[in-house]
């Protein structure tokens, strides 16, 4: 992991979701590229729809729904891509003072490392 020891439940679940590609996509790639491209379903939905947030964690879908839009939006065009070229992706979390997140790449044709930046503190998704 690019920053050790730095994960929240979320950045857990992403890596999860996203790091073995395809066995860990959990539906065809085709689908999930498909489905982070249409801007008509919300990415905190998305995050239920595919099992990286549970269907009852209400704090989490609002903690994804309240991520910047420019945010929310390139981690869609990252995800599709990864997703297309099926490329493992690692997620991490570390305590900010404002949003935004980085993009390390390994290499062409190897993993990507994504480290979310924000004020808010784990556990419970609230200061």
């Amino acid at each position: 992991m690019p920053f050790p020891n730095s994960n929240s439940p979320l950045t857990i679940k992403l890596s999860e979701k996203f790091g073995n590609p395809p066995d860990s996509y959990g539906a065809p790639a085709d689908d999930l590229a498909a489905d982070l491209r249409n801007m008509a379903i919300a990415l905190a939905q998305l995050a239920r729809n595919y099992g990286v947030i549970s269907q009852t964690d209400q704090a989490a879908f609002d903690h994804i729904d309240d991520w910047p839009l420019a945010q929310q939006a390139g981690i869609r065009r990252l995800l599709a891509q990864t997703v297309d070229q099926l490329r493992p992706v690692t997620f991490n979390w570390e305590e900010a003072s404002t949003t935004w997140y980085s993009l390390i790449s390994f290499g062409p044709g190897q993993g990507l490392g994504v480290t979310f930046r924000s004020p808010i503190s784990y556990p419970p998704y609230g200061p």
